[in-house]
């Protein structure tokens, strides 16, 4: 094994280095970054107002985009804003997308993290520190460290902040016909389970109302061409070969949400698995909150 030493650059203080080559280093391989596979949509975005996001990045699994600033140097308020401003324009352009900030510096200060705790986890944010290191003969290490990684609001977060002014009217306009029939398709299984339940319409996605309840173990979020269903229940309670058969196509697991994209034309093997997997999303809720709501209607 040969150890090598390396020395720290002060990559602000190094020409080798300015944003316009990191731009281009992580557009070559978005994953140096260590947020997954990415893939690059663009590099300085033009936004309303002037100004250019530093990359624009998306998860082909997920459809979460991220909106990324780069600064050499310690993270400093202008950055911080314009992080920020441009995930806020971006979220707002593409609504039904979800958004995630990303500020990549070669230092993330205290004043950094005392700004982003104001906003007591609203914000969806993750920090990247970069570092580089001088290996000799012209060698360069460059790592990325995430320190700090807030997740967006699951539903549960969300709903408790949207204002109740979404509705069927809201989401026919915003959605093609045939994709909104799956939703009331998928709302006549959980009808099948409990008659009482009915569509809670949010600005991100339609819930599920029991009665006079707010119940989001089941989520549910219209998309251009199929619609994203996600499931409150652990990873191993989803098998991968029943959804394969079913024609269901499943995304990653993600912090306790198991993710299928529902297409329009459900065979009846398909319809019948998302019954049993709502009634068990059902009953793991029941049992998590102590609560009863009687025998299943069907």
């Amino acid at each position: 094994m040969k150890i090598r030493t390396s020395t720290r650059i002060a990559m602000r203080d190094s020409p080798a280095f300015s944003e316009r080559w990191l731009q281009e280093y992580i557009e070559a391989d978005p994953s140096v970054l260590g947020l997954g596979d990415l893939r690059v949509i663009e590099r300085e975005r033009r936004m309303p107002g002037g100004g250019r996001l530093d990359l624009l990045l998306i998860d082909p699994d997920s459809g979460v985009r991220y909106e990324v600033e780069l600064q050499t140097g310690a993270t400093d308020g202008d950055h911080i804003i314009r992080t920020l401003e441009y995930w806020d324009l971006e979220r707002r352009r593409y609504p039904h997308a979800e958004h995630v900030a990303v500020i990549v510096a070669e230092q993330v200060t205290g004043r950094f993290f005392n700004v982003i705790g104001l906003f007591n986890r609203h914000i969806p944010i993750i920090a990247v520190q970069m570092e580089a290191y001088d290996l000799g003969d012209d060698d360069v290490l460059l790592t990325f460290a995430t320190v700090l990684d807030h997740v967006a609001a699951s539903p549960d977060d969300i709903e408790a902040a949207a204002a109740p002014v979404f509705n069927r009217q809201y989401w026919d306009e915003q959605t093609a016909p045939e994709i909104m029939d799956v939703v009331d398709g998928l709302f006549e299984l959980l009808r099948e389970i409990d008659e009482t339940v009915t569509p809670k319409y949010n600005k991100w996605y339609i819930g599920v109302r029991t009665g006079r309840s707010v119940t989001n173990y089941v989520a549910f979020h219209p998309k251009q061409q199929w619609v994203r269903t996600e499931l409150r229940l652990p990873e191993e309670a989803v098998d991968d070969a029943a959804l394969e058969a079913a024609g269901i196509e499943r995304l990653p697991y993600r912090k306790g949400w198991h993710r299928l994209n529902v297409n329009p034309g459900n065979t009846d093997e398909a319809e019948a698995l998302l019954r049993d997997l709502f009634a068990a999303a059902r009953q793991r809720y029941e049992d998590s909150w102590g609560l009863s709501w009687g025998s299943p209607s069907a």
